[in-house]
C-alpha cells in the first residue's frame, strides 16, 4: 500500500509539473517539503527538521524522501539557512503539517505569524504539538503507510475525529484563535519510538499564546460532546470489576453563559442516545446501562471543568467570546477575564437514553 501511494504521489507531482511546463530535469532537482518539525536546541537555538521528497528514476517508489535540518536563532532564519544550502530548489506549497515540540511553542503567536505571512505556506498546514518527543523525533519514526511520516499524520485525522479524541487546527485557525480569543487548542501528537508509531490522541492548550497543559484523549472527547463536534463516538464506561462498552449514536449540547455579579457562569445540557454491545454485565437492562453511562459522563465533566477552573486555570469552554458575541453589556462587568477563569462557575446537566436497534462501534 505504502509503494502504491508513493507511485501515485510521484504521478501527482509529475502532472503539476507538466502542466506548469517544467522538465523533469527541474522536477529532479527540486525537494518537496512535506512537514516541518521545530524544536529547541540545548544553547537556545531553532532546530528545524524539514521532511523532503525528491523525485529520483532510480528509485522503486519514484521518489526519495529524507530529512534535512538546520539551527538558527530564529525559525525564518533556519529555514532561509536551509534554503541557501540544499542541492535543489525547496517547495513549501505542499507542507502538510508543522510539528512543535513543547519547548519550541512558547510565544506561539510570533511563530504562527511567521508561516501565515510568508506566502510560500499554504494557510491550510495542519499545526501540531509533540507531547512526548521532540518534533524531529515525530519526523524520524519510519511511516507505515503512506509515502512521508507527514502525509501519515495527517490521514490521521480522517480517522481520529469520529472518536472525538482530538481536534483539527492549521494556521489559519490557530492565528485567528491567537488574535481573537483568550484560549487556543492545537491537537497533540504522541509517539512511541519503540512501536514507531504516533497517534493523535488530546489536545494542547494555550492561554494567549503560552503552553499552560494538555488534555488526554478522553478529555478531549468531553470538550468535543460540549462542542457538538461528536456525531458518534464509542466509550468504555467502568462497572464493578469490568466494563462495557457504548456508542453515542446520537448526542447533542446547549450552553448558556452569563454573569452574576462579576463572576462569570457556563451552563451545559448534554441530551444523548445510546446503544450497547456485547454481553451486558450483571444482567444489566439498557435503561440502568444508560443510567450509568449518564452518571459517567456527568463525573467527566464535573472533573473537566474544575480542572479547567482550578488547575488550568482556563476559559477552556470559551465563556469569554459567548458572552462578547450574546452580551456585550454582561461581558464588560468582568474586568479581568485573565484572572476570572479561576471564577467561572460551571453547571452540568447529562441526560442519555438508550437507542434501539442500534449497535456500538469501535
Amino acid at each position: 500500500m505504502k509503494r502504491t501511494a508513493g507511485k501515485l504521489l510521484s504521478l501527482m507531482i509529475t502532472l503539476i509539473f507538466v502542466i506548469t511546463g517544467c522538465d523533469y530535469k527541474e522536477l529532479s532537482n527540486t525537494l518537496f517539503i512535506s512537514g516541518l518539525g521545530i524544536d529547541i536546541t540545548e544553547n537556545g537555538q531553532y532546530r528545524v527538521t524539514a521532511e523532503a521528497i525528491v523525485m529520483d528514476r532510480s528509485s522503486e517508489e519514484g521518489y526519495t524522501q529524507m530529512l534535512i535540518h538546520e539551527e538558527n536563532a530564529t525559525v525564518m532564519g533556519a529555514i532561509s539557512d536551509m534554503i541557501s544550502i540544499a542541492s535543489g530548489k525547496l517547495d513549501f506549497s505542499h507542507c502538510e503539517v508543522i510539528i512543535l515540540s513543547k519547548e519550541a511553542c512558547m510565544g506561539l503567536r510570533g511563530l504562527i505569524e511567521g508561516f501565515f505571512r510568508n506566502k510560500d505556506y499554504n494557510i491550510s498546514t495542519k499545526v501540531l504539538i509533540a507531547k512526548n518527543l521532540t518534533a524531529q523525533g515525530v519526523l524520524s519514526i519510519p511511516p507505515k503507510i503512506m509515502p512521508s511520516k507527514s502525509f501519515e499524520i495527517k490521514s490521521a485525522f480522517f480517522n481520529k475525529n469520529s472518536s472525538g479524541k482530538t481536534v483539527e487546527a492549521n494556521l489559519l485557525s490557530v492565528y485567528d484563535s491567537l488574535h481573537q480569543s483568550g484560549s487556543t487548542v492545537i491537537p497533540a501528537v504522541e509517539a512511541d519510538r519503540f512501536e514507531n508509531e504516533v497517534a493523535l490522541e488530546g489536545v494542547a492548550l494555550f492561554k494567549h499564546d503560552m503552553l499552560i497543559g494538555f488534555l488526554d484523549g478522553n478529555e478531549t472527547r468531553l470538550y468535543n460532546l460540549v462542542r457538538n463536534q461528536i456525531k458518534q463516538a464509542s466509550l468504555s464506561v467502568p462497572y464493578g470489576e469490568g466494563e462495557f462498552f457504548y456508542a453515542m449514536v446520537s448526542g447533542k449540547s446547549t450552553t448558556k453563559a452569563w454573569v452574576n455579579g462579576v463572576i462569570p457562569h457556563f451552563f451545559v445540557s448534554l441530551r444523548a442516545g445510546a446503544s450497547f454491545s456485547g454481553s451486558y454485565p450483571g444482567g444489566a437492562s439498557e435503561r440502568e446501562l444508560a443510567g450509568l453511562t449518564e452518571n459517567y459522563l456527568r463525573a467527566g465533566l464535573d472533573k473537566l471543568a474544575l480542572r479547567a477552573k482550578h488547575e488550568l486555570n482556563i476559559d477552556l469552554f470559551l465563556v469569554q467570546d459567548k458572552l462578547k458575541k450574546t452580551s456585550f453589556k454582561q461581558w464588560d462587568m468582568v474586568k479581568n477575564w485573565d484572572t476570572s477563569c479561576s471564577e467561572i462557575e460551571y453547571y452540568v446537566d447529562c441526560s442519555v437514553s438508550p437507542e434501539q436497534n442500534t449497535r456500538a462501534r469501535d
